[in-house]
């Protein structure tokens, strides 16, 4: 019975194997992964403001409100 590492090693083995000899297929499925994850990008937001970086229930969260309420 082969170890699990041996199964993955062979596993890689087997897909090298398949890539050198379709390497169309190989350049599509890569191309078909970069635009689903593309596709995806529209949906991610930054929010680099500085109350994100705190918890809403933070005391210092309590004093920066108090200090942009002053100014």
């Amino acid at each position: 019975m082969a170890s699990r590492r041996e199964r993955i090693e062979q596993s890689f083995e087997d897909l090298a194997a398949l890539l050198c000899r379709k390497p169309l297929h190989g350049v599509a499925l890569v191309l078909i992964l970069t635009a689903l994850a593309a596709a995806g990008l529209r949906n991610v937001a930054i929010d680099t403001s500085t109350e994100s970086f705190l918890h809403p229930d933070d005391p210092v969260m309590y004093r920066y409100e108090e200090f942009r309420e002053q100014f």
